[in-house]
């Protein structure tokens, strides 16, 4: 009888470069134009920065879970360095449009979790934040949200 299957260890779990997910996510709150958080005064509003690098290394194994690929420390390390300047280019508003970057990621979560990433789902939605995110570097997501504003900004906002 065959065992649990074995889980990874995910970047999420080991580090994250907070000083650069912080900065983005404080820069934000300073974006008049553009920004979903123009629509509507959001209760609880997620900065989008956060969320996007949170779900991505959620998603993506961390180097110590692959010692084939990465046997000493210096090669995690060093490969940990490469997956944080993927995040630090991921967290910008502005990458929300940029395919270089969103292709980058998703090859990188294609790579951790295979031709299908698992869904992203948030039951609570509020103005999309987690589905916004959750769908753009893994292309699946889904949200639920009882308030027809909510409701409507998040369609608007994601088409």
């Amino acid at each position: 009888m065959a065992g649990p299957p074995s889980v990874k260890c995910k970047l999420i779990e080991v580090a994250l470069p907070l000083d650069a997910i912080n900065r983005e996510a404080a820069r934000e709150k300073s974006i008049r134009h553009g920004h979903p958080s123009t629509l509507h005064l959001w209760w609880a509003r997620r900065p989008l920065a956060a969320c996007r690098a949170v779900l991505f290394a959620q998603l993506v194994d961390d180097p110590s879970a692959h010692p084939d690929r990465f046997p000493t420390e210096e090669a995690q390390e060093a490969e940990r360095r490469r997956l944080f300047d993927i995040i630090e280019r991921l967290v910008p508003w502005e990458a929300s449009s940029n395919e270089d970057v969103l292709a980058e990621a998703r090859e990188e979560i294609r790579r951790s979790c295979g031709e299908h990433p698992p869904a992203v789902l948030d039951p609570f939605c509020g103005g999309g934040t987690v589905w916004v995110d959750g769908a753009t570097p893994s292309r699946t997501g889904n949200c639920q949200r009882s308030a027809p504003l909510q409701i409507s900004c998040t369609r608007l906002v994601n088409g």
